[in-house]
């Protein structure tokens, strides 16, 4: 296994916060962090519709199950989710042309891992992202109402809109309200 090399955007982006929680990240982690960094400007080949969690690609998970197939990755089913682990001695790079990205992606991980951010923080988030982009308006009343629309009484008005001050690191533009 030693000097084993996987290029995959996936991959790379699941060992990253891996190494920044300390342990192994679950599926629904990695497909919501993923959104994010592509919604912040970097596309890294996953396209995203709405699911139960909130935004989920069927490329992604296709990776994962296919990254598990490789030495040195491995799904365990736990209690909180299917986690998704890498050996510390398997390097793990982006594809060519998000190289350049790597840096940022690294930032938006390490941003996204600290103590606040849970699994379901993550999905209050990318949801309202969601919102944002396929709702009606681009407003935080807009986005507030869409995020009511997806996921019902999850949440309430007042998280939503606390999750909201994310949008500026993302680099997405609120609208103001009329």
């Amino acid at each position: 296994m030693s000097g084993s090399i996987i290029t995959n955007n996936a991959a790379f982006v699941a060992k990253q916060t891996m190494l920044s929680l300390s342990h192994s990240p679950v599926k629904k982690t990695l497909h919501k962090m993923i959104y994010l960094i592509q919604k912040a400007g970097i596309d890294l080949g996953y396209d995203y519709h709405l699911y139960f969690y909130g935004p989920y690609s069927e490329d992604l998970d296709d990776d994962i199950v296919a990254l598990q197939f490789r030495d040195g990755v491995e799904m365990e089913i736990t209690d909180y989710g299917h986690r998704l682990s890498i050996d510390s001695e398997v390097s793990v790079s982006l594809c060519e042309n998000e190289c350049k990205y790597e840096g940022k992606i690294i930032e938006i991980i390490k941003h996204y891992t600290a103590e606040k951010w849970k699994p379901k923080s993550l999905e209050l988030l990318a949801t309202a992202v969601y919102a944002h982009e396929h709702g009606v308006g681009k407003d935080a009343q807009s986005i507030i109402a869409g995020v009511k629309k997806i996921k019902g009484d999850k949440y309430k008005d007042s998280e939503i809109e606390n999750i909201l001050s994310e949008f500026e690191f993302l680099g997405i533009e609120l609208e103001k309200s009329s």
